[in-house]
């Protein structure tokens, strides 16, 4: 399969979320407030963009290349292994496909949670700058739409 296939995807891949085993030897995720059908790589290109923290979003702690690409080197490695392949099977022509996919994704993901911010600035009783949070999302879509578009 590839990054634009669809899976059921947490949407919301953030570390916090994650619960590792120290007993099994595994990792499972504990919040699907935000899943749905959607990418495969929305899922990554979102949980790069989460490096950048929640309460306080600093972009500078987004993973560069290098970091994503062995990430999504792991990633496929495991896929394939649960799906009954050999996981030394996945190529470098794979994985620069996942990472463009991520990386368009990961703009994608600027929009949707600028979107989400704007409504709970609205909506939400929680005392949190979300028109700010919104304001930083757009900014980094506007960043960098002119060179993932080139990709």
């Amino acid at each position: 399969y590839c990054g634009n296939d669809m899976f059921c995807c947490v949407c919301r891949l953030l570390l916090v979320l994650l619960l590792l085993s120290c007993f099994a030897d595994k990792i499972s995720v504990i919040d699907f407030e935000y899943a749905g059908m959607n990418y495969a790589a929305f899922d990554l290109g979102n949980f790069f963009c989460e490096f950048s923290g929640v309460e306080e979003l600093d972009f500078s702690r987004y993973p560069d290349e290098g970091v994503q690409k062995s990430f999504i080197t792991m990633y496929l490695q495991e896929c394939a292994r649960l799906g009954g392949d050999d996981p030394a099977s996945v190529s470098d022509e794979q994985v620069n496909t996942w990472y463009r996919d991520a990386v368009k994704c990961a703009l994608a993901s600027h929009l949707v949670w600028t979107y989400w911010g704007l409504l709970q600035a609205a909506y939400s009783a929680l005392k949190y700058d979300f028109l700010r949070y919104s304001y930083i999302r757009f900014m980094e879509y506007q960043q960098w739409k002119e060179e993932v578009y080139s990709i």
